[in-house]
């Protein structure tokens, strides 16, 4: 089993994104010019997270990512016209661990 992410970068045009795992264990980003080197305020996208997540850049430029929850569900998260978007994509049996998450 790998070992779970606990933070990532993505720099994209003008921003660089961090997407990490705070000390009250949330799934959160915060961005920052690239030049300019001052983060945003911490966003929270997951306050319920599960131990997992996984972030991809699209062709286009958009971000994606895909989380655990501690109720075994799969988090579904998008950032839109500067706004996140997150829904529940799918809920794992209890029963079944969730041990690594992809985006193609």
């Amino acid at each position: 089993m790998k070992e779970p992410l606990r933070e990532i970068c993505f720099r994209h045009e003008e921003k660089v994104w961090h997407f990490f795992i705070d000390a009250e264990n949330q799934l959160c980003c915060r961005s920052s010019p690239k030049e300019e080197k001052q983060w945003s305020e911490t966003t929270v996208l997951q306050p319920n997270y599960g131990g997992r997540f996984v972030a991809a850049l699209s062709n286009e430029g958009q971000i994606h990512l895909a989380s655990t929850d501690r109720e075994n569900r799969i988090w579904y998260h998008h950032l839109f016209q500067e706004t996140w978007d997150s829904c529940t994509a799918a809920e794992i049996l209890p029963s079944e661990e969730i041990n690594d998450l992809s985006l193609t």
